[in-house]
C-alpha cells in the first residue's frame, strides 16, 4: 500500500521537479540557451518552409510552366535545406552541452551534500545504492536533457509550423486531421503513468543490484571460503529478474507509443485523402494546395511520432530527477551557526557536561549524562563491553554527530559554536580499520597535510615506523595501495595511517582500537609509534587489549552508555570491580 502511495506521490510531483530544474539550472546558461532556441526556431521554420514551397513549385513549374522559377524554386529549397541542417546541428550541440553542464552541476551539488551530510545518512543506505543514484540517475537525467528536451522542443516547433501551413492551405481539412490526433494524447498520458511506475521500481532495484555487487566484490574472500558462490549468484539472479520484470514493463509501455501514433496517423492520412479527393473532384481544391497540405502533414508525422515516444521517455528522467533532488535537499545534521567561532589555536582541553546522545532523536539514549574533564596533554582511555557507547563518545568530539543534550567544550568553547572545519583541523583520528584511498603510499600520507615539505613528510614516515618497509617496496612510496589498501598488510596500513596523523600534527588524537586487529609483532611496532604520536598531545584511546592502556592518566569504564568507573589502572585494579574483571579477561 505504501509503495503505491509513493508511486502516486512521484507522479504528482514530476511537473514540480521539471519546473525546479528549469528555474534553478537554465538561468546559468542564458546565452547558450538563447542561441539554441534561435537555432530551433530556424530549424522549425525551414522545415515548414520546405512544405510551403511545394505549393508554388507544383503550381508554377508543372501547371503554369514558368521557366523563370524552374531554377529559383529548387535553389530556394537547397538554401532552406542547408539552413535547416546548420540550425539542427547548432541546436543539437548547444542543448547537448547545456544538458551535460546541468547534470555536471547537479552531480557536484549532490557530492557537496554527501560530503557534509550527517554520518547517520550513510548508515541508512548502502554505498552501492548511493553510487547508483549518483551515477545512473544523473546520467539518465543527462539523457533526458540532451535528447528528450532537445528533440521535444524542436519537434514541437516543427509540428506547430507544419500545422500552420496545413491551416493556411485548408483550415477545414486541417481541423479534421488534427482532431484525429486527440486520442493519441489520451493514450500517451496513460502510457506515461505506467512508465513512471516502472521507472521507480527500476531505479530501486538497480540500487539493490549495485549494493549486492559491491558487497560480493568487497567480500569475495568470505564468499569463497564459506562456499557461498551459488548462494550469491541466486541472490543476484533474483534481483536481476525482478529488475528485468520492470524493465520489460517500461519497454512495453514505450514501445506502444509509436504503433499507436502510426495507426492513428494512418487513419488521419486516409481521411485527408478522402476529403481532399472529394474536394478535388468537386473543383474546390487544386492539386498544388493538396500537395502542399499533404507534404506538411507528412512532415508533421515524424515530429508527432517522436513526441509520443519522448513523452514516455521523459518520465524516466523525471523519476531520476526526484532521486537526485532527494540527495540535494538532504538536511545537514551538523548545522553551522551564523558567525561561528574560528579557532586559531587549540591547547586540547576537552570537557563533557551532562552529555546525552541518541541516533534516532528520541529518548532512547546511547550515551547518558556523560561528564568528563580532560586536561591538555592527558592520556585518556575508554574501556568497556562492545556496544557500550565508547566509539559514539569519540565521534562526538569532532562533531560527526551533535549531542542531544548537554555540552562538549574544547578549551572552554562549546563546539556547537565552532565552525566544524575549524574544529576538525585540530583533531586526528586513527581507527581499527585504517582507511586508505586507492592511490600511492605518498598520496595517502600527504592527505594529512597537502602542502607538507619533503622534510616534514620524511620525518612523519620515520616516526610512524614506516620508512623501512616503504624502502623495501619496488616503487617505494609510489607504490599503489589498492582499494582500501588491500595490497598492504594490516600493520603496513596502520603505520601509513599513523604517518598521516603525524603529518597533520593535531593537538588532539583519537585512537579507536588502533591495534586490536594486529599480530603481536605489528602491535609492538605500532604501539611504540602511537606513544610517539601522542607525546605531549591530548589523546583519547579506545582499547581492546587493556594491557596497552595501563599508563593512561585516567581510564573511564563505560557500560550501556554510562560511566560506571574511572581512575588509574592501579586504583581500578585495587577496587577489584568491573574494570578488574575486564582486565583479567583480556590480559
Amino acid at each position: 500500500m505504501s509503495e503505491n502511495l509513493e508511486k502516486e506521490e512521484h507522479i504528482k510531483n514530476s511537473h514540480k521537479l521539471l519546473w525546479r530544474l528549469i528555474r534553478e539550472e537554465l538561468p546559468r546558461h542564458k546565452f547558450l540557451l538563447t542561441v539554441a532556441i534561435i537555432c530551433m526556431i530556424v530549424a522549425a521554420l525551414t522545415t515548414s518552409a520546405t512544405a510551403y514551397l511545394i505549393d508554388p513549385a507544383i503550381k508554377e513549374i508543372f501547371l503554369n510552366k514558368n521557366k523563370n522559377l524552374l531554377y529559383i524554386l529548387p535553389g530556394l529549397i537547397i538554401v532552406v535545406s542547408l539552413l535547416r541542417g546548420i540550425s539542427t546541428y547548432g541546436q543539437s550541440y548547444l542543448m547537448g552541452a547545456i544538458g551535460t553542464k546541468i547534470v555536471n552541476n547537479l552531480q557536484m551539488r549532490m557530492l557537496q551534500k554527501l560530503v557534509y551530510v550527517d554520518l547517520s545518512y550513510f548508515s541508512k543506505f548502502h554505498s552501492g545504492e548511493i553510487t547508483s543514484q549518483f551515477v545512473n540517475d544523473a546520467n539518465n537525467m543527462r539523457d533526458t536533457a540532451t535528447t528528450v528536451v532537445v528533440a521535444g522542443f524542436k519537434d514541437m516547433l516543427t509540428l506547430i509550423g507544419c500545422a500552420a501551413i496545413m491551416f493556411y492551405q485548408d483550415y477545414i481539412l486541417a481541423t479534421l486531421t488534427l482532431f484525429i490526433f486527440f486520442p493519441i494524447v489520451v493514450l500517451i498520458k496513460r502510457l506515461m503513468k505506467k512508465t513512471t511506475k516502472s521507472a521507480l521500481m527500476i531505479y530501486k532495484y538497480t540500487g539493490s543490484v549495485s549494493s549486492a555487487l559491491s558487497e560480493i566484490i568487497r567480500g569475495i574472500r568470505v564468499v569463497r571460503v564459506y562456499c557461498r558462490e551459488e548462494y550469491e549468484l541466486k541472490r543476484i539472479k533474483e534481483l536481476f529478474e525482478t529488475r528485468l520484470h520492470y524493465l520489460l514493463k517500461e519497454i512495453k509501455a514505450r514501445s506502444a507509443s509509436s504503433p499507436i501514433t502510426e495507426a492513428i496517423t494512418g487513419i488521419g492520412i486516409a481521411i485527408a485523402i478522402l476529403y481532399a479527393g472529394y474536394q478535388g473532384m468537386e473543383g474546390k481544391m487544386e492539386i498544388n494546395n493538396f500537395m502542399a497540405f499533404f507534404t506538411s502533414m507528412m512532415m508533421a508525422y515524424q515530429p508527432s511520432r517522436s513526441l509520443s515516444g519522448l513523452a514516455t521517455k521523459i518520465q524516466s528522467g523525471l523519476v531520476a530527477s526526484h532521486r537526485v533532488y532527494n540527495i540535494i535537499d538532504l538536511p545537514l545534521g551538523i548545522k553551522e551557526i551564523d558567525s561561528p567561532i574560528i579557532l586559531e589555536k587549540c591547547h586540547g582541553n576537552i570537557e563533557f557536561s551532562n552529555v546525552c546522545f541518541s541516533y534516532y532523536n528520541n529518548h532512547d539514549y546511547t550515551l547518558k549524562n556523560i561528564n568528563l574533564n580532560i586536561k591538555a596533554g592527558q592520556k585518556i582511555a575508554l574501556v568497556g563491553s562492545s556496544g557500550g557507547g565508547k566509539s559514539t563518545l569519540l565521534n562526538l568530539i569532532p562533531r560527526f554527530y551533535d549531542v542531544s543534550k548537554g555540552q562538549i567544550k574544547i578549551d572552554g568553547v562549546d563546539i556547537s559554536h565552532i565552525a566544524p572545519h575549524s574544529l576538525r583541523k585540530f583533531i586526528s583520528l586513527v581507527s581499527q580499520d585504517a582507511f586508505l584511498f586507492d592511490g600511492t603510499i605518498k598520496e595517502n600520507i600527504m592527505y594529512g597535510k597537502l602542502d607538507a615539505t619533503p622534510q616534514e613528510y620524511e620525518k612523519a614516515i620515520i616516526r610512524a615506523a614506516s620508512y623501512e618497509f616503504i624502502q623495501e617496496l619496488p616503487e617505494k612510496d609510489n607504490t599503489r595501495v589498492g582499494e582500501s589498501g588491500i595490497l598492504l598488510s594490516g600493520g603496513q596500513k596502520q603505520r601509513i595511517a599513523i604517518a598521516r596523523a603525524f603529518l597533520k600534527d593535531a593537538p588532539i588524537i583519537l585512537l579507536d582500537e588502533a591495534t586490536s586487529a594486529l599480530d603481536n609483532h605489528s602491535e609492538s611496532i605500532i604501539r611504540h609509534a602511537l606513544e610517539e604520536l601522542t607525546q605531549g598531545k591530548t589523546s583519547i584511546t579506545i582499547a581492546h587489549r587493556l594491557s596497552s592502556i595501563v599508563h593512561s592518566d585516567v581510564i573511564f569504564v563505560i557500560e550501556q552508555g554510562e560511566i560506571i568507573e574511572q581512575g588509574t589502572n592501579e586504583n581500578l585494579l585495587k577496587n577489584n570491580s568491573h574494570y578488574a574483571n575486564l582486565y583479567h579477561q583480556t590480559a
